[in-house]
């Protein structure tokens, strides 16, 4: 190695461009050689408690500037075509990978046995004889990895040829660098932000790559930067230490440049991906809270058109509703229609959400301005047959809703009611419950749909309570559901403490589940 590098020092046809890197092999050559003597002479082999890491250090470290700096000017022979000097760099970069073999199997046996290797160990090893120059030719294909897209790629390293080596790779490959020569200053480093991955050197001063990946994975800015662990140690135990730790990756040196391409690409490839799904995930965040606040929006606009509890000297009303998500599609109100008729109302349409609110904005509005066609707001049968034939489910996406309308006249304390498809109203006199109802189908399913119309006379003080059934059709801790007897007898037990928010403290008590399954809808109205 020396040798074919000193023949091209002195070859005056050798480009200047190549001196400055030819000289460092060459330096790195006789280091090896200083390493060997120093290891190898009967004092050393003698020493039977030589460290056997830094052994192993000191004899590849040179081969990996060797290596890596012959490979550099492979390239810029082979791109140069100075096929003159690509051969003697052929020569010197075979003979350092097949040293690096041979060392590598002698050393693995050191390992095994703790002891020392014999000169003839490293020197001889007929399994690894064969020219390594043989097995990568210098016009060999290698696999075509898409170039960098300018990410910046932070390089710690301590040995300063080495770093050297790996930057002028990766700068090749199409990517920003920066490089430090510790841990320390890696961290201190990527505080500053703006790196896409971190090569990182296992065994630095000051700090080490392991403790320095540590801290990149508690650290809630830093965790997510790929790493990709480079070092000199061969041990499966410290592969593993660092991948359980968190690295992305582990190459061994000298690194070979495919390999390091390769992972490079897949590291950050990882990262492109990952970058996109969390851009993804906070556009779905702020999606969902734009939607968020026009659904509350939407909540305002629907609690705006539900009326005010109301207290008149003939009728006393007051109300809870709570919606099973951020809009419901349960509506009531009241209104006088004239000075002796006063006509509420309480649907519920099917389903929950969007839909479900908008038809009931909608059916509210109606109802609240007295605005169906051919209609006697005065008449249940009228007013149910009117909806009916506004709001078929057909032209309203398959939603019907049911309904309970009433109309009470205080001259003459006549109730008169109709219902289609909706729980009875309850109505509470002498600590009796009496359901009030009349039989048909929901709106907006038949077209046919016939409905009826009942009326009653009022006691004083009687109290009429108008509910949705997601005040009582609740879940309860046995897996059997409450039903409206149940709510009843329990408003009936209440006395005088029955009202809208007790009901709902009551549903709240009684269902298994914390959020309920249907809007809560209750209107009380006390007839003076």
């Amino acid at each position: 190695m020396i040798g074919y590098c000193e023949l091209l020092l002195e070859d005056t046809s050798t480009d200047t461009g190549y001196t400055r890197d030819l000289e460092r092999i060459k330096f790195a050559g006789w280091q090896l050689l200083t390493a060997l003597n120093t290891y190898l002479g009967e004092q050393s082999l003698s020493n039977r408690s030589l460290d056997t890491s830094k052994l192993q250090q000191d004899l590849r470290t040179p081969v990996d500037h060797i290596i890596g700096y012959s490979e550099l000017l492979m390239e810029q022979a082979q791109s140069q075509e100075r096929t003159d000097i690509l051969q003697d760099l052929q020569r010197i970069h075979g003979a350092a990978a097949n040293w690096l073999q041979r060392m590598e199997a002698a050393l693995l046996a050191l390992n095994d046995s703790k002891g020392l290797p014999s000169p003839e160990a490293i020197s001889s090893n007929p399994e690894n004889s064969q020219n390594i120059e043989t097995q990568r030719p210098a016009n060999s294909t290698e696999p075509q990895i898409a170039a960098g897209l300018g990410e910046h790629i932070l390089i710690a390293e301590d040995d300063p040829l080495n770093l050297d080596i790996l930057r002028r790779r990766v700068e090749r490959f199409g990517y920003k660098v920066t490089t430090v020569g510790d841990g320390h200053s890696a961290w201190l480093e990527l505080q500053k932000g703006g790196y896409d991955l971190v090569l990182l050197d296992m065994i630095m001063p000051i700090m080490d790559g392991f403790e320095l990946l540590q801290h990149l994975r508690t650290d809630q800015q830093l965790k997510l930067i790929p790493v990709l662990m480079i070092s000199g140690v061969d041990q499966e135990s410290s592969i593993v230490r660092c991948i359980e730790a968190g690295a992305d990756d582990y190459l061994m040196k000298p690194v070979n440049p495919v390999f390091l391409r390769a992972r490079i690409c897949a590291c950050l490839e990882r990262k492109r991906l990952r970058d996109l799904e969390q851009r993804t995930h906070a556009a779905l965040l702020e999606s969902q809270s734009l939607l968020a606040e026009e659904l509350a929006e939407a909540s305002r606009y629907v609690s705006c058109l539900l009326p005010s509890p109301l207290n008149h000297a003939h009728v006393v009303v007051s109300w809870h509703f709570q919606s099973c998500s951020q809009i419901g599609g349960d509506g009531f109100g009241y209104r006088w229609i004239d000075s002796d008729h006063w006509a509420f109302f309480l649907f519920d349409v099917c389903g929950h959400g969007v839909g479900a609110a908008m038809l009931s904005i909608s059916i509210l509005n109606v109802l609240r301005t007295l605005s169906l066609p051919d209609t006697d707001f005065k008449s249940p049968k009228s007013v149910l047959t009117g909806l009916n034939t506004a709001f078929p489910m057909e032209s309203h996406n398959e939603q019907y809703f049911t309904c309970w309308y009433g109309v009470y006249s205080p001259s003459t304390r006549l109730l008169r009611f109709g219902s289609a498809g909706h729980p009875p109203a309850l109505c509470i006199e002498d600590n009796t419950s009496t359901p009030l109802r009349t039989q048909a189908p929901p709106i907006g399913c038949m077209d046919s749909a016939k409905f009826q119309e009942a009326s009653r006379i009022l006691s004083n003080s009687c109290k009429l309570i108008v509910i949705s059934d997601g005040v009582y059709e609740l879940e309860r801790k046995d897996g059997t559901t409450a039903t409206v007897e149940d709510f009843s007898s329990w408003y009936i037990a209440q006395q005088d403490l029955g009202n809208p928010i007790t009901a709902w403290e009551w549903a709240k008590r009684t269902s298994v589940r914390e959020k309920l399954d249907d809007d809560f809808s209750i209107m009380q109205i006390i007839f003076n």
